[in-house]
């Protein structure tokens, strides 16, 4: 009997042999050997990331990941080699304990312009360096020492809000927080105020950019490649005047940061100035600037509408139940400092 080596074999017909021997071998390696294998999570993500991508596309990858650590505890698998910690102890070990770890390739979804930011360096020693070079700014002594620059900005929101009060219609008190949440961060750290809060439209002007990144937020898992190719595809279908709005608020934050870049001399002690003490290009540094403008503002904003509704409730001593009577509250605390 004649025996056949594989190597005999046509291409095709090897192909076809081998492709199912592969496929059970991943399978079983994913499922049982991994190093990852013991780590809980549902069961589609042992095998594959598509589980995963497709929550991240619809929007709710979030919430989801909540509820899978109520349901698997902290530490749960999402794909054949990611797992995501909910876990207050292991913070240091993650971010900062020699440099933290590499953060994923999925974070790539997040240089702007073709430069890696801060939040979004997957390199350590990239990252190290600029952030070393700022995170002085952030100490609480240093936040302190710079109280009155904030509370400047306090009273020209408080001004804004008196001003549209004294119109006798509800005051939509979201812009002019977003116009607070900007000027605060850029006054404090650039030395310089955006200017958000002299604005008189009813939109803040950086809105509709910063809007725009958040929403990309939601395909965060999705692997560069597709994001780049959702993002072309997302572009085209879009309304032109949304896709208008958002160059144009773009490229006002864009001119804002580049002026302050240009404007500040190596050895400020602000924070482009700090970048550029450390040979950061001014391209770069007005990435990093407008990606602070980014996230100081987006979180901001949506703490202090809340914290002004909050007091609103306990002052008049209303039922958070009934939005109705949330906005009513709010109108009268713009009464008030009216």
């Amino acid at each position: 009997m004649a025996l056949l080596t594989l190597g005999a074999l046509p291409p095709t017909i090897f192909l076809l042999s081998t492709l199912p021997i592969l496929l059970i071998s991943a399978i079983v390696y994913r499922a049982f050997l991994s190093p990852l294998s013991h780590v809980s999570g549902p069961w589609p993500c042992r095998f594959t990331s598509l589980w995963i991508w497709y929550h991240s596309y619809l929007g709710h990858e979030a919430s989801l990941i909540t509820a899978l650590h109520t349901q698997y505890g902290p530490i749960v698998r999402i794909g054949p080699s990611s797992v995501v910690i909910s876990d207050g102890a292991a913070l240091n070990a993650i971010c900062a304990e020699r440099g933290g770890f590499r953060k994923a390739d999925c974070y790539a979804n997040f240089d702007f312009e073709g430069h890696a930011t801060i939040f979004s360096a997957r390199d350590g020693e990239y990252r190290a360096l600029r952030s070393k070079a700022v995170t002085p700014l952030f100490s609480t002594s240093r936040i302190r020492a710079g109280q009155k620059t904030i509370e400047e900005c306090v009273r020209r929101f408080i001004e804004r809000v008196r001003v549209e009060a004294k119109e006798g219609k509800p005051v939509d008190i979201l812009n002019p927080c977003r116009s607070l949440a900007i000027d605060a961060v850029s006054s404090y750290l650039f030395g310089r105020p955006y200017g958000g809060i002299e604005e008189k439209s009813d939109r803040l002007s950086a809105s509709v950019w910063v809007d725009m990144v958040v929403d990309s937020g939601r395909f965060f898992f999705l692997p560069h490649w597709l994001f780049v190719a959702i993002e072309k595809i997302s572009s085209k279908i879009m309304p032109c005047v949304a896709n208008a709005a958002a160059e144009a608020g773009g490229a006002n934050l864009e001119s804002f940061a580049r002026a302050i870049v240009e404007e500040t001399p190596a050895g400020d002690e602000t924070y482009q100035g700090r970048l550029k003490d450390i040979g950061v290009s001014d391209d770069e540094n007005v990435v990093q600037c407008m990606d602070l403008m980014f996230a100081g503002k987006y979180k901001s904003y949506m703490i202090v509408p809340f914290v002004i509704v909050a007091e609103a409730i306990r002052r008049y001593r209303l039922n958070w139940d009934y939005v109705e009577q949330v906005d009513l509250a709010i109108s009268k605390v713009a009464r008030d400092v009216s």
